[in-house]
């Protein structure tokens, strides 16, 4: 199995956050011209050349790596799109709407490549939406009918647990403790600047800014949400995580 970051948000909820992205970088040491390979779609169509410009700028600007983007159109054949995923050794999912991202992906025979290619090992980093992927399920933030709303989506479920993003957004948090609640159950809340890594069963946490924090949320044994800080910066398997708060 490979290696999962999951990125909570970054510079004003969108932008990267640089010690984050810098550790993600350090993980492709020994990897001579590492093939990174960045995925738009949770972007609106027409914002997500602009999207990819930003992460190709920055990488090129702060690490010297040139990156490339995979782009699904009409024109994308299976054995083009197979053979960039399957031979990247960073595949980098950006943020945007959750739903959408989950459709493109399924839509386009995508879903069951990244599948593989981290079962094959390869280093795979989710920003925002991205980082809904990696988890049983995530929140999305949508318009129905004209009203904001935020939405469970179901993810691949390769790291235990719900995840919310964006978690110091009051909606977003306010909207995650109610799903907790609803579900019995738990999972992590990542502020902006905060990433997850999660590898060979074993979870760590990170803050790329001081201030930034992880959180368990969780419901305790009178039914009542609750909400813990986690350590940061320390390698932990689950039960370490849960242990005391979660019965």
């Amino acid at each position: 199995m490979g290696k999962l970051i999951g990125i909570g948000g970054g510079v004003n909820g969108g932008g990267f956050s640089p010690q984050i992205e810098r550790w993600i970088v350090e993980q492709l040491q020994g990897v001579e011209r590492p093939r990174i390979v960045y995925l738009p779609q949770a972007a609106e169509e027409e914002s997500q050349a602009q999207q990819y410009e930003a992460f190709q700028a920055f990488y090129q600007q702060e690490f010297g790596l040139a990156t490339e983007v995979l782009r699904l159109t009409a024109e994308s054949t299976a054995a083009d799109v197979e053979e960039k995923l399957l031979h990247a050794d960073l595949i980098y999912v950006g943020g945007g709407s959750t739903l959408r991202l989950v459709d493109e992906l399924k839509r386009h025979g995508v879903w069951e490549l990244l599948r593989k290619a981290y079962e094959k090992g390869s280093l795979l980093a989710g920003f925002s939406a991205g980082a809904n992927l990696w988890f049983e399920h995530g929140l999305s933030a949508e318009q129905v009918e004209g009203e904001p709303v935020v939405l469970s989506v179901d993810g691949y479920g390769f790291a235990a647990g719900r995840v919310c993003t964006h978690f110091n957004y009051d909606n977003r948090a306010e909207a995650f403790r109610e799903q907790v609640k609803l579900a019995g159950t738990w999972g992590f809340g990542l502020e902006d600047h905060v990433a997850v890594v999660y590898e060979a069963g074993e979870m760590m946490f990170l803050a790329g800014e001081e201030g930034a924090q992880a959180h368990l949320v969780f419901v305790d044994k009178r039914g009542d949400v609750k909400t813990a800080g986690i350590e940061l910066r320390r390698w932990m398997r689950l039960g370490e995580v849960l242990k005391g708060w979660v019965m």
